[in-house]
């Protein structure tokens, strides 16, 4: 429980900078707002502390509290439609607010945008007081709980009393109580007026400060940053476009195995020991990542390829794949009965939910194209997709319901 150095000593700076900057005003309501920092000494280190408003459930996990019959499509669960295009707008104006300040998010992903709740003002102060939960003995992470009353009833998540360590280590300084947090998702307001919020900083840069590692998650890493370790703004477009494809579906467009995780991340930090780009030889999760590329975008271009050592096991020198599945397969099994992954518009054709009209499918499906390039400089910028038609139109207020 010993306070340790952060590793995102700017976030608070960049957050303070953001809130106080005016310039793109009408995307500043869809960024989360610093109130106040400060620092609280105590017996285990000095901690420094961030104000924020109390927000909702993130985007990742909102849709699981909607009525199944409002989130099942087929074997996964999604946005109605008007709600992802809601959520990619904000997200869309809230990214390009970062961008007109000289901020680059690094992290976007559906678990850092935030539902806004209601005013909680007039809300019965019952509803919101922490209950001490009313479970058995038991041991959670190094500690262990007693049972306590509860005596304003039965909360799902709230306080609980600490009795010791689980491994008899003496600690002066281990808390009485430990507060879990609190949901709030009865008090987002779910309809058209629903307001989101970028949040999490903690992977946030100024345009000319850039990290020398990086927080994106493998799946929404740019071809860039797989193959060359370049770390910029336009990542921030290309996962957006990733993102465009996962809300309206309900599945991630490069669906990376992270059980390499572990050797993904040794590539990033021995990247950014050697000041070098990232060395796909020692991960394959770069390899699918990359192969994934191949399928769904187009061949590969040959300055990625070239600095890509593991290319030649994949590709020939044509840019064509000779093997398209990672490791070794069971003996016996033909490699020729993999199914290749569709090519972007023929995957979003596939996978788009069937309300949408074949006007917007193929409106979307150019919209994915124009965004996810191999050529950064060829993609559009924040300003020319704020002025893309998709995200200009109205919604029809008659549709904006979940049932």
């Amino acid at each position: 429980m010993e306070a340790q150095a952060s590793s995102t000593a700017k976030e608070p700076d960049i957050l303070e900078h953001l809130a106080r900057n005016e310039a793109f005003a009408n995307g500043k309501e869809n960024v989360i707002v610093l109130r106040d920092r400060f620092w609280h000494e105590g017996p285990n280190g000095r901690h420094q502390c961030m104000v924020f408003d109390a927000m909702g459930p993130s985007a990742a996990s909102m849709v699981d509290n909607f009525p199944a019959t409002a989130k099942k499509f087929e074997s996964r669960y999604r946005y109605p439609l008007w709600m992802a295009r809601l959520i990619l707008r904000q997200t869309l104006h809230g990214l390009a607010y970062m961008h007109s300040n000289g901020v680059a998010h690094g992290d976007l992903q559906p678990g850092n945008l935030l539902f806004a709740i209601r005013d909680l003002t007039m809300v019965d102060e019952k509803l919101l007081v922490q209950q001490h939960v009313d479970l058995p003995n038991g041991e959670e992470e190094g500690i262990s709980f007693k049972k306590v009353p509860n005596p304003n009833g039965h909360g799902k998540r709230g306080i609980r009393k600490v009795s010791s360590r689980t491994d008899n280590d003496s600690d002066p300084h281990l808390p009485l109580y430990i507060a879990y947090s609190q949901s709030l998702n009865d008090f987002v307001v779910l309809d058209q007026n629903f307001q989101l919020k970028i949040s999490d900083m903690g992977g946030a840069y100024f345009f000319d400060q850039p990290p020398i590692k990086t927080v994106t998650p493998l799946g929404l890493r740019s071809p860039e940053l797989v193959v060359e370790g370049k770390i910029s703004k336009d990542q921030d477009i290309w996962s957006f476009g990733c993102l465009i494809f996962e809300f309206i579906t309900g599945r991630m467009l490069f669906c990376i195995d992270s059980t390499d995780l572990g050797q993904s991340n040794k590539a990033v930090d021995d990247a950014a020991s050697n000041g070098g780009p990232l060395d796909p030889n020692s991960s394959e999760a770069d390899d699918e990542h990359l192969l994934g590329f191949t399928y769904i975008i187009g061949k590969l271009p040959l300055h990625l390829r070239s600095r890509w050592p593991r290319s030649p096991i994949y590709f020939n020198e044509k840019g064509e794949i000779i093997k398209n599945y990672i490791g070794a397969l069971p003996p016996g099994f033909d490699p020729s009965t993999i199914p290749p992954i569709p090519p972007l518009r023929q995957l979003f054709e596939m996978e788009k939910p069937p309300d949408m009209t074949v006007e917007e499918s193929e409106v979307v499906k150019d919209l994915l194209c124009w965004i996810l390039q191999y050529d950064p400089s060829r993609r559009p910028s924040l300003s020319d997709l704020l002025q893309h038609s998709w995200f200009q139109e109205p919604l029809d207020k008659g549709n904006c319901k979940i049932v």
